[in-house]
């Protein structure tokens, strides 16, 4: 029989096997990594092999350590797994529980408006931050105030979760605009019966962004339709939700943020409300790339972005901008 121990990196899975198999372990590296692994002979019984597997925080593939401990578990060598868990682990989920009941007592009842709320509290309270000890966690996320992307996507679902929204975590590859090609997470979730994509990290990073305003949050990546999120996200598993065409609770469909013509009119009518509301960017989605490509050549060649201030009363003295070409998005930013 062939017993593996899988469970979080020093939860004392390893002093375990040492007590259970004592001078009968050996050490060996997994094929093709330099991930090791330890395997013995339970001195009780030498019918048992148990097998020490890396100690890991989720089961995507992203490190060395989890891909060989999820190849394991999924090769179907063991007979069982046994999981080991630190006893502090309690302390953590209860801190973490009373963090996001804390969070959702001050959100919005309504999907979208609780989405978005939970959305913009990981933007503005967490640092996208390298391999620490708990990175790679909910609790690393919301407790902590810094994760890496698998971290992000799991403190957005469970703070969705535990608001009443159905999500799950993706994984993946997606591809960064300087075009290198990285493992990633991000959240697929429910939203008044219709399946989003999102991607806070990338938002926290503000992907692509030309200029950091301390007062702006990117929502670039909130509530996309399974195509928009394809053009730069690949699951590992495609299919393990539906093929989302919805589109009613995109961020920028939602807020009325969107041009259906290259006019100027189209383009004032797209800011308005949020220059009137103060707002340090002004921005929209084209709803078609046509548009899109239509909308930079008015505004940018032909020089009629100043005939948008005139419209809304801006007396800009210059403006910056970008474009967010992937998802047809312009982005202003007048000074005066």
């Amino acid at each position: 029989m062939i017993l593996a121990l899988a469970g979080n990196p020093n939860c004392g899975k390893t002093t375990l096997f040492n007590a259970l198999t004592g001078a009968n372990a050996r050490t060996g590296n997994f094929p093709g990594v330099t991930v090791t692994r330890s395997t013995g002979v339970c001195r009780a019984r030498p019918d048992v092999t148990l097998v020490d597997l890396p100690g890991v925080y989720a089961l995507r593939p992203f490190s060395d350590e989890e891909r060989v401990t999820r190849a394991y578990l999924l090769g179907g060598e063991a007979d069982a797994i046994i999981s080991v868990a630190d006893t502090t682990c309690p302390a953590r989920r209860a801190q973490l529980a009373q963090t996001a009941d804390g969070l959702l007592a001050a959100a919005p009842a309504e999907d979208y408006e609780r989405a978005l709320y939970l959305y913009d509290w990981l933007l503005t309270h967490v640092t996208y931050t390298g391999r620490e000890t708990y990175d790679q966690t909910a609790y690393a996320a919301v407790c902590e105030g810094q994760a890496v992307c698998g971290g992000i996507a799991d403190a957005y679902v469970y703070l969705l979760e535990r608001g009443g929204i159905p999500a799950r975590a993706v994984t993946g590859t997606s591809v960064s605009s300087s075009g290198a090609s990285e493992r990633h997470a991000w959240v697929a979730a429910e939203l008044n019966g219709a399946v989003y994509y999102f991607d806070p990290t990338w938002d926290l990073q503000d992907e692509g962004s030309a200029e950091a305003l301390p007062d702006y949050l990117s929502h670039t990546w909130f509530a996309l339709t399974a195509a928009r999120m394809a053009v730069r996200h690949t699951p590992d598993v495609p299919g393990l939700w539906p093929d989302s065409r919805a589109n009613a609770d995109n961020y920028y469909v939602r807020s009325g943020y969107t041009a259906a013509e290259a006019t100027v009119a189209a383009a004032a009518a797209a800011v308005r409300s949020q220059w009137e509301d103060g707002r340090t960017v002004l921005e929209f989605r084209c709803e078609s790339p046509e548009v899109y490509d239509e909308m930079r050549a008015l505004l940018f060649d032909r020089e009629r972005l100043w005939d948008v201030y005139r419209v809304l009363g801006s007396r800009a003295a210059s403006s910056g901008y970008q474009c967010v070409d992937d998802q047809q998005i312009i982005r202003l930013v007048p000074r005066q």
